[in-house]
């Protein structure tokens, strides 16, 4: 469904990303971790073909669903029907309401599923949480087969993060959708998660299985942290094998 090889995004300083490789399939849910600053939404956006701030972005190939893209050649505008993005920043100061922006996008079905008393008030009458609620349900209604999330859990309370993160996952399976999604949220991403991105250092990241990538020797050098500490993470990792 999804795959580039030899990415590499860097700044004038350093490497962030570096001839990093990978595949996605129908269903499958990868998440990117890491610290603040390592890459992660510029990696998601260079997937996407969008702008990177500045970072320099080159690969050898781009598949995404039937199409092949080298670099330099793949624009949003041809990616874009081929894929959706959830924006990390939000700034929704309309009068339209989710069910206008419904029409406006010729979407039947909403993939997220929103209380019926925001769908007729405009957008701007929502909080943080409850926009990218609504952003998020555009996003997996959009007739793609590839979803780029890029920090959709901001904003949302950890009952709202663990119902969304369910019902994301629902929607993969029942859809055949592949989902890439930037998180802070350790615990709750790699349990939802069937596979990871996760840097090690020097520009070079992981890529697999979750439960092969996100050990404790992989979390505390992606995190900069003791391995008793990254155990605890992954031990607390525990309470959410519901999804």
């Amino acid at each position: 469904m999804f795959s580039i090889t030899n990415l590499s995004i860097r700044t004038h300083e350093k490497y962030l990303v570096k001839n990093l490789s990978f595949v996605m399939q129908a269903r499958e849910r990868w998440v990117v971790l890491g610290a603040n600053g390592c890459g992660k939404s510029s990696l998601l956006q260079a997937c996407a073909g969008l702008p990177t701030s500045g970072r320099m972005v080159q690969f050898d190939a781009m598949k995404l669903a039937t199409k092949h893209f080298q670099n330099g050649k793949h624009t949003p505008a041809a990616l874009a029907p081929l894929r959706s993005v959830c924006p990390q920043r939000l700034d929704w100061n309309m009068a339209l309401s989710p069910l206008q922006l419904v029409d406006l996008l010729g979407i039947t079905v909403l993939g997220l599923t929103l209380p019926a008393e925001w769908l007729h008030q405009p957008v701007s009458q929502r909080s943080g949480g409850e926009q990218q609620r609504i952003a998020i349900a555009l996003t997996t209604a959009h007739a793609s087969s590839l979803c780029f999330l890029d920090e959709p859990l901001t904003h949302l309370d950890e009952v709202q993060q663990m119902q969304t993160l369910t019902q994301l996952k629902t929607i993969a399976q029942a859809t055949g959708k592949a989902m890439l999604m930037v998180s802070h949220h350790i615990r709750l991403s790699v349990a939802w998660a069937s596979h990871v991105l996760l840097p090690v250092g020097d520009g070079a990241w992981l890529a697999g299985k979750a439960t092969v990538v996100c050990t404790p020797q992989t979390i505390a050098t992606a995190y900069n942290i003791s391995i008793d500490q990254a155990q605890e993470l992954l031990i607390g990792q525990a309470q959410f094998n519901s999804f």
